[in-house]
């Protein structure tokens, strides 16, 4: 069913030489699948302890519920990814909102790692501004210390570090 995507129904488990038993008690066994869309999300199965125990209206109950079923599961996927993207849209407009009101960089930095840190439960959020062509970078504003800033700072200036790499080459 699941290679497949398409329903099973099994009169005699003991002629079937794909069954795997689980139940030694199982004699016949109904399996449809679960689908979202185009995506498996899992399968219904029904087992019975006696021989022909489904047929083809029961295999038609259970394809109809699997439907519906999946068009429920779609629908929550949906709503889930809505839920998500009006998120990311309100914590944008808060953070040009926030940021539009500040009156120099280091402001609008600390301004923005802090909205960032606070609505999105990120303990360590750092802004870097890229001072040099090889990927030199210093820190505007960071929701952490570092251990060792001084340190940190040498590195970071030097291009050495991951925040250094993305600067250099452009990309996450």
């Amino acid at each position: 069913v699941v290679a497949t995507r398409a329903p099973y129904l099994c009169q005699d488990i003991r002629r079937d030489p794909h069954y795997r038993k689980g139940n030694s008690s199982v004699l016949s066994e109904l399996t449809v699948p679960l689908l979202s869309g185009n995506e498996l999300w899992g399968i219904l199965d029904l087992q019975a302890e006696h021989l022909d125990a489904f047929h083809e209206d029961d295999l038609r109950l259970m394809e109809g519920i699997a439907y519906h079923l999946g068009g429920i599961l779609e629908h929550a996927y949906q709503v889930k990814a809505l839920a998500h993207r009006a998120r990311q849209m309100r914590m944008l407009h808060d953070v040009l909102q926030e940021t539009s009101r500040c009156a120099d960089v280091e402001e609008m930095g600390a301004c923005a790692v802090r909205l960032i840190a606070d609505r999105l439960g990120y303990r360590a959020v750092t802004l870097f501004r890229t001072v040099s062509p090889q990927g030199g970078v210093q820190v505007v504003a960071s929701s952490q210390s570092y251990d060792d800033a001084a340190t940190a700072e040498k590195l970071l200036l030097q291009g050495a570090s991951l925040a250094s790499r993305c600067a250099r080459t452009g990309t996450l």
